[in-house]
């Protein structure tokens, strides 16, 4: 089991992948960070597990005091299942959310 001390931010964290992971890092012991674009209604209740809202990160942001005491970065955010497609450029909203 890794020490308390260890941080990891999880982003995407209000996914399917990220809640789940989110779960299963905190009850192993670690600190998670849980960058959401907006704080959840019910959040986990897990020790060890804090979230931080970030907003849109396709955008700017300033990564600093979201990262300060971070060991890893699980990055779990993406654009997927699209169902109703309002981007001019689809592939370019892809990118941007998923890669860059």
């Amino acid at each position: 089991m890794p020490a308390r001390t260890r941080t990891v931010l999880i982003t995407g964290a209000a996914g399917f992948v990220g809640r789940h992971l989110c779960r299963y890092l905190a009850d192993a012991g670690w600190r998670v960070r849980a960058a959401v674009r907006t704080l959840p209604a019910t959040p986990l209740g897990r020790d060890g597990l804090t979230y931080r809202a970030v907003g849109n990160m396709a955008g700017p942001l300033d990564w600093a005091p979201v990262l300060a005491g971070v060991e890893a970065v699980v990055h779990a955010a993406a654009r997927v299942h699209v169902l109703r497609e309002r981007a001019q450029d689809p592939l370019e909203a892809f990118r941007r959310a998923n890669v860059t």
